[in-house]
């Protein structure tokens, strides 16, 4: 960064450590709203893997999407996972999201063991009015 923007190498990195500092989450406002949860694999395509592979070289991350009762983006919480167990999952819906809140999962198997482990939540199915895609809300 130092070289594309022409200052020393420190300057660089302590203004990079610096906006990653305040980048964090302070976690005092949670996502109360309407929020989408889904996870994702980031590292391109890879030949012969397909869907959610456990044996794969990807990144795996998990993404909480509040919207406004509009239905516009209104913030957005990625976190990093290990896998896609419900136990990895779990720590994006107690940091980030209320017990308030509308969330609406796809139907991976990981999502309802957070129904008994998170008290507030209840888990019913529900079906999207934007496409045939049948959905899990959390209300």
């Amino acid at each position: 960064m130092g070289r594309r923007f022409s200052i020393p190498q420190g300057t660089a990195w302590f203004f990079t450590q610096k906006v990653r500092n305040s980048m964090k989450s302070s976690q005092k406002y949670p996502l109360s709203e309407i929020v989408h949860v889904d996870e994702f694999t980031v590292g391109g395509k890879e030949d012969g893997k397909q869907g959610r592979s456990y044996d794969t070289k990807k990144k795996k991350a998990v993404i909480a999407v509040e919207l406004t009762q509009k239905h516009k983006i209104k913030r957005v919480y990625v976190k990093s996972i290990e896998d896609y167990s419900a136990k990895s999952l779990t720590p994006i819906f107690e940091e980030h999201i209320s017990t308030t809140a509308k969330i609406v999962t796809d139907k991976w198997r990981e999502y309802k063991p957070l129904k008994n482990q998170l008290l507030n939540l209840n888990i019913r199915e529900q079906v999207n009015r934007c496409s045939s895609f049948t959905h899990f809300c959390c209300l």
